[in-house]
């Protein structure tokens, strides 16, 4: 007669199993979230990184292109005689 004792401590102490399973539940499903989003800021942080890395390549870009535009104006203001360019 296992059935009839489980059902008297159901019947007994049903109200403390199912808010002591819920309470359970919420910690838990608490905890995955938790673990989950500490692991989506640490990933957003590394790439918040990587993205100040790519700031300051693009930044030595800017300057290697601007360099290179005030480099090519210099050339454009020196006349060229068609023998010296093909020599």
């Amino acid at each position: 007669m296992k059935i009839l004792e489980t059902g008297k401590f159901i019947e007994q102490k049903g109200l403390e199993l199912v808010v002591a399973l819920a309470v359970l539940a919420i910690l838990f499903s608490g905890w995955i979230f938790y673990f989950y989003s500490w692991r989506a800021v640490s990933t957003a942080e590394s790439n918040f990184k990587g993205i100040i890395l790519k700031e300051s390549d693009l930044d030595e870009a800017v300057v290697g292109l601007d360099e290179r535009s005030s480099n090519l104006e210099k050339l454009k203001q020196v006349k060229l005689s068609p023998p010296d360019i093909f020599r």
